[in-house]
This record gives C-alpha cells, structure tokens and sequence, in this order.
C-alpha cells in the first residue's frame, strides 16, 4: 500500500481475488491513505453477491 501513494501512480488495475489480501481489503488501504487515483478492479466472479460488492461505494 505504501507503493500506492509513493510513486504517484495514474491508474491502478487491481485483481479482486488475490492470496493473501483481496482486492477490496487492498483497495480500502489505498483510500485510507487518502489516495485520490482511480482504481480500476477486475475480476471473473459472476455471482450475483460479487457484482453487489463490487458496485457497493466504500
């Protein structure tokens, strides 16, 4: 997460389903640290519970 707000990326694409942290855990960190760069998710769930997720703000 610290590499989030230190280089100063434009965009980040983040995978939603990752071994040790998921995407969402990772995506709130990188808010937290009231970083303002667009984070584009992805992700192959196609249930309806992960769509609702992922379309959830915060």
């Amino acid at each position: 997460m610290e590499l989030a707000g230190s280089i100063g990326f434009d965009i980040i694409f983040m995978d939603l389903q990752m071994s040790l942290m998921d995407g969402y855990e990772a995506s709130l960190l990188i808010r937290g640290g009231d970083e303002k760069v667009p984070i584009i998710a992805l992700s192959a769930a196609v249930m309806k519970n992960d769509k609702a997720r992922s379309a959830k703000p915060g």
